[in-house]
């Protein structure tokens, strides 16, 4: 099964997660959805039908986070994804370009015993969401869905 991956497309550099997100972390409940509106018409004509664009398409994930060189990882990409798009690619082998919209932590504690606080795995929550422009491979490149 491959990895999490984000890569820059103008510089080709990656950054690979150290795991996946777990099947309870995934609440990928990413949609396409449209507003439609029915109004009465002053015609007598019945109800007049107004459809929207599509919604964004979000990648939503809830990682666990359990080093410090992932969470500074997460953080550098969000922030270099506030200047640029960039590519993040799941384990199914989908392809999105867009930018991280929203990071937030909740730090849990460590896991380990007590002592140095080196020797202890710092242990946090994250909430992940991706704002997809772009479907470059997988699913929904393939259906010829545009975000």
């Amino acid at each position: 099964m491959a990895r999490v991956t984000f890569t820059d497309p103008n510089t080709g550099d990656t950054y690979t997660w150290p795991y996946n997100p777990g099947p309870q972390e995934i609440t990928q409940g990413a949609q396409k959805q449209r507003s439609i509106d029915r109004t009465s018409s002053t015609g007598n004509v019945g109800l007049v039908k107004q459809q929207g664009d599509d919604g964004a398409y979000i990648v939503h994930w809830e990682p666990s986070v359990f080093s410090r060189e992932h969470e500074v990882q997460l953080w550098a990409w969000y922030t270099l994804s506030s200047k640029q798009t960039i590519y993040l690619a799941d384990w199914d082998g989908n392809v999105y370009e867009g930018q991280i919209v929203t990071l937030s932590k909740q730090d849990i504690g460590a896991l380990g015993g007590p002592g140095d606080i080196n020797d202890r795995l710092m242990y946090a929550k994250y909430v992940f969401e991706f704002e997809v422009y772009s479907f470059v491979a997988g699913i929904m490149a393939d259906a010829g869905v545009r975000p």
